[in-house]
């Protein structure tokens, strides 16, 4: 918890990740993993002296020549907190989707904030909000700027807050239709070119990769360029025997073998996945509905030190596909399930010391897909015809003809995470605050598993802090 004195400017600082500038006059907090640092220190140099190697004095200095536009030079993910000591205002900035995440609170001047909700829990004894309680029982993730907590707010996503004579919020990013239609070539070309040089901006300053593979054209793009950069290893995660795991098995190994990787078959089963869900939701940012979370913290377990980053597909249904939403809309609006799915990976990376890379969220392949007419997503039935046209010449042509089938853990699994929870959920002195016996009976037996799981979610959360003391 850090806290800002808006009267006089004091701070009291409990985090390790503060810098100024030459003169002291701008502070900064910084929580960063920028693709373009090196590029952007050899901009400054001459104007400004670096302390150090990492990525968390860049934005000190990047402010202070640029000003609010700072920020649109950032490639990567971050939040951000200055202090502006002479122009008397204090930002707080969130990277364009919401990898890392950014809470606050304001009240008699000073500004509270933090990069984990439990740090506010932490600093009072304070009650949760009946609201959004229920809420989130109700949908399984906080809407919008919305926490547990009726005085903390989070930084959305792509949005920077300014405090100074009052508070205003500027939407710094936000995605729109720019370009006339142009050819398929032209789109092929520019897709290609993008996601390689985003692939490439993630391997420059790191290495010993995996790739999460699924079996579909997603991942195996993925593996196409990444195998052209460096070595890799792919993985495969799976739950039982059932004839969809068996064929995107086959299809992994397909890859795999195509593109010379070292692979490796990773099982999950029941127990694994109720072991973990207890640290899985433990190192949520804030309770959220993804209990698949679960299965990915036992994978990242198995793995080990046998890869330090690990490449993931996920994303690219939102971007190519005409029938899903979009998906600047799928973050930045009411449903904020997907920016704390990304927080989440962001936490795991740090408590397992491996780092998550999502080539299909970075911003510049997001602004381009927004342009992509609705005829290149889908087109005579086939979905993501674009990105299927773009490497259909350099994937397997089983993976090219393939249609998207996802896997989820099975549902027998939903129900004896139920079954080993029930009691504890009708004994919990957090929820029986807020729900009857009766009540909560009445959601364990329902037929809507995700009424259950959600209270067993915030029931496990809250425990974590020790709310219950």
């Amino acid at each position: 918890m850090n806290i800002l004195n808006l009267k006089n400017q004091s701070i009291i600082c409990n985090s390790d990740r503060v810098f100024s500038n030459e003169d002291g006059s701008i502070t900064a907090f910084c929580d960063c993993n920028l693709h373009n640092s090196t590029q952007i220190k050899e901009l400054l140099e001459k104007k400004h002296k670096f302390q150090t190697e990492g990525d968390c004095e860049t934005p000190i200095h990047l402010y202070e020549n640029f000003g609010l536009n700072f920020v649109e030079k950032l490639k990567g993910n971050f939040s951000i907190v200055i202090n502006d000591r002479k122009k008397k205002r204090i930002l707080l900035i969130r990277d364009r989707i919401g990898e890392k995440p950014l809470y606050y609170s304001f009240d008699n001047n000073k500004l509270r904030f933090a990069s984990s909700l439990k740090s506010f829990f932490l600093h009072n004894k304070i009650e949760t909000g009946k609201k959004m309680i229920y809420t989130f029982l109700l949908r399984g993730f906080f809407p919008r700027k919305e926490t547990i907590l009726p005085h903390v707010k989070k930084v959305l996503p792509g949005s920077m807050l300014i405090f100074d004579r009052g508070v205003r919020s500027i939407r710094y990013w936000n995605p729109k239709t720019t370009r006339k239609k142009e050819s398929i070539l032209s789109y092929k070309y520019e897709l290609e070119s993008l996601l390689k040089e985003i692939i490439k901006d993630f391997t420059i300053t790191r290495n010993c990769f995996g790739i999460a593979l699924s079996g579909g054209l997603d991942s195996a793009v993925i593996t196409c360029i990444v195998s052209q950069l460096t070595n890799c290893k792919t993985f495969y995660m799976y739950f039982n025997e059932n004839n969809m795991e068996l064929l995107n098995r086959y299809y992994s190994k397909l890859v795999a073998k195509y593109f010379n990787t070292e692979h490796e078959e990773i099982f999950v089963d029941l127990d694994d996945f109720l072991k973990s869900f207890p640290i899985t939701v433990s190192l949520m940012c804030e309770p959220v509905h993804e209990i698949d979370l679960s299965c990915i913290y036992s994978v990242m377990k198995k793995i080990d030190k046998k890869a330090k980053c690990i490449f993931t597909g996920w994303g690219a249904d939102y971007l190519f596909s005409k029938s899903k939403d979009k998906i600047y809309t799928k973050i930045i609006n009411v449903k904020n399930k997907l920016s704390e799915a990304l927080c989440f990976h962001h936490k795991v990376s740090r408590y397992l010391s491996k780092e998550f890379l999502f080539p299909y969220f970075d911003h510049r392949i997001i602004e381009f897909s927004v342009n992509i007419p609705d005829e290149l997503k889908t087109k005579n039935g086939i979905d993501k015809y674009l990105l299927r046209k773009t490497f259909q010449n350099r994937l397997p042509k089983e993976i090219i003809a393939k249609k998207s089938h996802g896997t989820g853990i099975p549902e027998t699994w939903r129900k004896e995470l139920i079954n080993m929870y029930e009691d504890e959920i009708l004994n919990s002195k957090i929820l029986r605050k807020y729900f009857n016996v009766y009540l909560l009976k009445k959601i364990l037996s329902s037929q809507n598993k995700n009424h259950a799981i959600n209270l067993i979610i915030l029931n496990t959360w809250l425990k974590s802090i020790d709310y219950e003391k």
